[in-house]
Order: C-alpha cells, then sequence, then structure tokens
C-alpha cells in the first residue's frame, strides 16, 4: 500500500470556542487543512466529494462504527 501519512483529530466544537482561523504555525512548517462538517452531514459529504484522501474516508466511516 502506498500513500502518505496522514492524522486526523476529532473535536466536539462550536463557533463560540473558535479563537483564530485555525491551519497551523508556519513557524513551525505545519500545513493543516481544516474541513468543518456536522457530524450529521459527514458521511453524505465523503460519499460525495471526489477529492477527499481515501485515508479520510475511511476515519469517517471507522468513527460510525465505533
Amino acid at each position: 500500500i502506498l500513500g502518505t501519512q496522514t492524522k486526523i483529530y476529532f473535536a466536539k466544537i462550536d463557533d463560540s470556542m473558535r479563537i483564530g482561523d485555525g491551519g497551523g504555525s508556519i513557524e513551525e512548517n505545519e500545513c493543516i487543512e481544516l474541513h468543518w462538517c456536522p457530524v450529521k452531514t459527514s458521511r453524505k459529504f465523503v460519499l460525495e466529494t471526489d477529492d477527499i484522501p481515501p485515508g479520510l474516508k475511511f476515519a469517517v466511516f471507522w468513527f460510525y462504527q465505533a
């Protein structure tokens, strides 16, 4: 299996908790892509979006099975 290493984090949050735009720290060479997706629509999101990495799709479906 070929691919890149991906780290996926899940957090229960709402807009009142936001303190910045996110995306990582340039000084630490981070490149973090944020996707705001409610849990109730996440399954539909990964099924209907073609450019999502396979690892992310796997993680979302794993979440539903856990």
